[in-house]
């Protein structure tokens, strides 16, 4: 939090010392004081969520969209300098440590080696993939009675061991990039609630509510995180809950992937838009 403080203040101090050169006699020629608050440097970091399959031109084992939230982000903020290794399939672990994500049989290095001393904004979204959570979330019914609110002891402290590994995950980024403005974006909304959804076959509204409790309490790890460390973070609960998979307007996939098109319970293009406007919009706040 100081040092958020500490950037929201510079403008301040800047007109200050600028006031003061300009009131002084025999300075008139000196120029005011201007402070650079460009981000010059841009490391995006996550999962498919952030990578955007199919988000635009996608290639790679990475299924790493053209035009996904970081890209955008990017061109929004007019960053020149943009590094982007988002991969579909990433895990919290793939943040600090290197190994085969998603359909990749090559070992990719650590995310985190590609933020600098220098780097002057990192995003990151990741959690979701732990432990095969995505999936796992659409399973739990099998051990939570459905609309209990209360997870199951194992699934629980896997969420508890997410906050932790992320929490650490996010330190370390901090230590790599002092300097560095670090946004944590949530998930989306995926599955509506009190409804059925074609797109979930033989799931009733409990078993859907089941899994939307899995997802809020990984949100709330997420956030809890995000502060613990003192980034910033990126709520998309609100934003995206008028697009699960089974609205008028969908702004993520179904259970169904189609090869060449889509990744199940992914984003949408849309979805990628509206967070990369959330996301510019939280780092103009800085």
């Amino acid at each position: 939090m100081t040092r958020l403080f500490r950037l929201a203040g510079l403008p301040v101090l800047a007109a200050v010392l600028a006031a003061t050169v300009a009131g002084c006699g025999g300075f008139g020629s000196v120029q005011p004081l201007t402070v650079d608050t460009a981000l010059h440097s841009y490391v995006a970091l996550g999962d498919g969520f952030a990578a955007g399959p199919y988000a635009g031109r996608t290639v790679g084992a990475c299924l790493r969209g053209a035009d996904n939230y970081p890209t955008q982000v990017a061109r929004q903020l007019k960053i020149t300098t943009f590094t982007d290794v988002t991969c579909t399939g990433a895990d919290t672990r793939s943040l600090t440590e290197p190994g085969t994500v998603g359909t990749s049989r090559t070992k990719l290095p650590a995310q985190i080696d590609a933020v600098g001393h220098d780097t002057a904004l990192v995003t990151v979204t990741a959690g979701i993939m732990d432990h095969d959570l995505l999936d796992e979330m659409f399973r739990v019914c099998l051990a939570l009675p459905c609309g209990n609110a209360v997870l199951p002891n194992d699934l629980s402290a896997q969420l508890t061991a997410f906050e932790n590994s992320f929490t650490a995950a996010l330190r370390a980024i901090q230590n790599k990039a002092p300097q560095a403005f670090v946004v944590v974006v949530g998930y989306p909304q995926l599955m509506p609630q009190d409804k059925t959804c074609a797109k979930v076959p033989r799931m009733t509204p409990a078993e859907l509510n089941a899994a939307n409790i899995v997802l809020t309490r990984l949100n709330t790890n997420v956030e809890s995180a995000a502060h613990q460390t003192g980034s910033t973070f990126v709520d998309l609960s609100g934003l995206t809950q008028e697009h699960s998979a089974c609205s008028a307007v969908p702004w993520v996939t179904g259970m169904t992937s189609v090869a060449g098109r889509s990744v199940a319970f992914h984003p949408l293009p849309a979805e990628q838009t509206a967070v990369a406007t959330a996301v510019a919009a939280a780092v103009r706040t800085r």
